[in-house]
């Protein structure tokens, strides 16, 4: 069998799409004909799909926060992290927690993490974001 013709000819049939839809049986299909209803992703597809999230949220936070590379590795996973879920745009309403991180003060950013709607939305995950901070700051101290 021709695989560049067949697969020329099942894009055509299937359609391409990037975001979820409803197929002519009212599955959840995604890409080319993937039925999510029936077979989910693969393991494999998810790893990649956050290895792609986390590139993405570290570019971002480049752009955004220039020197959080240099801050101590707790305070850096507790900002991406923080990022990944609220989004560049997000993270950048902080202000406070921001200028904290970017002044040392790991201590004053858990407390504005913790003193927050993102906190009341997420419970454990805020508080695990908190505890990071905490422990940058020992590591200033």
């Amino acid at each position: 069998m021709n695989l560049k013709t067949f697969r020329a000819e099942i894009k055509r049939d299937e359609g391409y799409r990037a975001t979820p839809y409803k197929c002519t049986s009212g599955r959840t299909t995604i890409g080319v004909g993937w039925n999510l209803d029936a077979r989910g992703l693969p393991d494999h597809i998810i790893e990649m799909l956050l290895d792609i999230s986390i590139s993405d949220t570290q570019e971002s936070l480049d752009k955004s926060v220039p020197g959080w590379r240099d801050m101590p590795d707790e305070a850096q996973r507790g900002l991406a992290n923080l990022t990944f879920c609220v989004g560049p745009a997000g993270v950048l309403k902080f202000t406070k927690m921001l200028g904290a991180l970017e002044g040392g003060d790991y201590e004053t950013a858990a407390c504005e993490v913790m003193d927050s709607l993102f906190a009341l939305q997420t419970g454990e995950r805020a508080e695990r974001i908190a505890k990071l901070f905490r422990k940058a700051n020992l590591k200033g101290e």
